[in-house]
């Protein structure tokens, strides 16, 4: 059902995007990832996931089959629906959300709007009962060559001065558009210095 779509991109706004497939406009919410990779009159293709509810029905929008399988674990937590889940994945990416839980650090959680210490809590250890013995070779997937958790590291780092998520997200990608090897040199202390300059200027 709808596993994924690939159109030509109508609009994209801070939350969802409109893809045109074949004639036909679908509005999709995205998350953070899925978000960055659109781009309007581009073509684009998004994995996707159809849910049924009460509430209505939702179209969600993920960059790979990492994100879905992260947000249909998150969904099946008591008290998060798909909307809060993809609150997470736009405030965290995959890696973040991997290493989070490996670490049992539940302020990345609480940091995510609408969530607070006890939900928090309550995704660190249920992610960590999904994930199980997976979640060493999880992150070796997920952080392969150590540039993923690189920016793990700065990312933790610069939360934990009080620079909102979605912040620091943007410097860091900016960062990685005009100097790639600060994350593949491995080096914390210089990727966190430009970090800190380039968010001095947004």
């Amino acid at each position: 059902m709808l596993r994924s779509l690939e159109g030509k991109v109508v609009l994209v706004t801070s939350e969802y995007v409109v893809l045109d497939v074949n004639g036909l406009g679908f509005e999709i919410n995205c998350s953070g990832s899925a978000l960055k990779i659109c781009s309007t009159s581009d073509m684009a293709t998004l994995i996707t996931y159809l849910q049924v509810s009460e509430s209505g029905v939702a179209l969600f929008g993920f960059s790979d089959e990492e994100e879905r399988n992260i947000f249909l674990k998150l969904t099946s937590i008591k008290g998060i629906g798909g909307k809060l889940a993809l609150t997470v994945l736009r405030h965290l990416n995959s890696e973040e959300i991997v290493t989070s839980v490996y670490n049992s650090d539940i302020s990345a959680f609480s940091n995510v709007p609408g969530i607070g210490k006890k939900t928090a809590e309550r995704i660190c250890f249920e992610l960590k009962r999904h994930f199980g013995d997976q979640i060493p070779e999880y992150m070796g997937r997920s952080l392969s060559g150590g540039s993923g958790m690189v920016r793990a590291t700065v990312c933790e780092a610069l939360r934990s001065l009080g620079f909102p998520n979605q912040k620091i997200h943007l410097a860091l990608d900016r960062i990685q558009k005009n100097d790639a090897s600060l994350f593949t040199s491995r080096d914390e202390g210089q990727l966190l210095k430009a970090a800190l300059k380039e968010l001095n200027t947004l």
